[in-house]
């Protein structure tokens, strides 16, 4: 299992290197799933040195682990929204929900 952190851990190192920090989280986690599949492909093709076709695979991984990630977020804000707001209204102190 560390194995599988060190490889999201280089290819997100690598992707600061060529100046991405953020923007992956405004692309729809599809967008990532399409991109992982891509970079798996690439690694099957055969085409790419052993060294290549592990970065493929790294870099699959990552995207996978950042749509999880934006999954996991558009979860729990649905989860957030779902919980009614309690305000205190007046000088009794009456419970509302708002």
């Amino acid at each position: 299992m560390e194995e599988a952190g060190n490889a999201i851990v280089h290819a997100v190192e690598d992707g600061v290197e060529h100046g991405y920090t953020t923007e992956w989280m405004r692309k729809h986690r599809k967008y990532h799933y399409g991109r992982a599949l891509r970079h798996v492909g690439c690694a099957l093709g055969g085409e790419f040195s052993e060294a290549e076709t592990r970065v493929h695979l790294e870099h699959a991984l990552c995207r996978i682990a950042m749509a999880l990630a934006l999954d996991h977020l558009e979860v729990r804000a649905a989860a957030r929204a779902a919980i009614p707001v309690v305000t205190w209204e007046g000088e009794g102190g009456a419970c509302e929900a708002a």
